[in-house]
């Protein structure tokens, strides 16, 4: 899933279990970008993308 067309940025999903890892990490922050990344992978089939405005 791309949100792309919404927004030139994409959002981070963090699993509720690894917040506090997330939070107060000493990870190099590469290292700890690539975890959430690998974790928030299963995420996507829990999310979905709704428009609530039309624009012209």
């Amino acid at each position: 899933m791309s949100c792309s067309p919404i927004h030139d940025r994409a959002p981070v999903l963090i699993p509720a279990e690894f917040a506090t890892e997330w939070l107060n990490s000493d990870q190099p922050l590469r290292n700890l970008v690539d975890n959430t990344l690998t974790r928030a992978g299963s995420m996507q089939e829990h999310i979905a993308a709704t428009p609530i405005l039309k624009r012209p």
